[in-house]
């Protein structure tokens, strides 16, 4: 929901740009939109459901909305609102991609060290997925995912980034082990392409 305002905003990144009203927003994400078919495991969204969920970037709103709530020392409300979005948007219904980052990062600023790591642990199970798939390509068929393999490069760093921020000693081990054992593969293969 934008609204034009007669104020300027000092937000320089375009993925924030704007400001939130966090009572209004809450109120509007918590109790009149009806987001309920989503989490129903019986509606089924198709690529074209899941593509516009994305676009939309419906987990990164509400963890927008947590962080602002957030900077108004409203802990519990910004908890609400990402217990919410991860009922509402679990991984087995659109698997977690970037914008999940923004979530675990509430999470854990909001004092719920449990569901941050529990969010933080699913993308990193993801991510390992998706690069054991690439690993098992073909080095002829790479070029096909080269871009998907970039950015699961990148969100197991932020993954390694973040356990270590949070000191999650067990997940950053795991993750920077797991880094080392596939980044020869990967940025050689990266490099190549780039004509490095």
């Amino acid at each position: 929901i934008y609204k034009l305002t007669p104020c300027k905003s000092n937000q320089k990144d375009i993925q924030n740009a704007g400001i939130i009203d966090g009572n209004s927003l809450y109120d509007k994400y918590m109790n009149k939109f009806d987001f309920k078919s989503l989490a129903e495991p019986k509606v089924y969204l198709d690529w074209t459901h899941i593509s516009t969920l994305s676009i939309l970037g419906l987990r990164e709103k509400f963890g927008r909305l947590a962080e602002e709530l957030l900077n108004e020392g409203e802990k519990n409300k910004a908890a609400k609102v990402l217990d919410k979005i991860s009922k509402m948007l679990p991984n087995e219904r659109v698997t977690y991609n970037y914008e999940i980052f923004s979530i675990a990062n509430s999470y854990f600023q909001a004092g719920q060290k449990s569901k941050g790591e529990e969010v933080l642990k699913k993308m990193q199970q993801v991510t390992v997925e998706n690069l054991e798939y690439f690993k098992s390509l073909p080095k002829n068929q790479l070029d096909g995912v080269a871009y998907e393999i970039r950015i699961n490069m990148y969100l197991l760093q932020e993954i390694i980034r973040m356990a270590g921020v949070y000191q999650l000693k067990n997940m950053e081990k795991e993750a920077t082990e797991y880094w080392k054992s596939v980044e020869n593969r990967f940025m050689i293969y990266m490099q190549a392409q780039r004509g490095e």
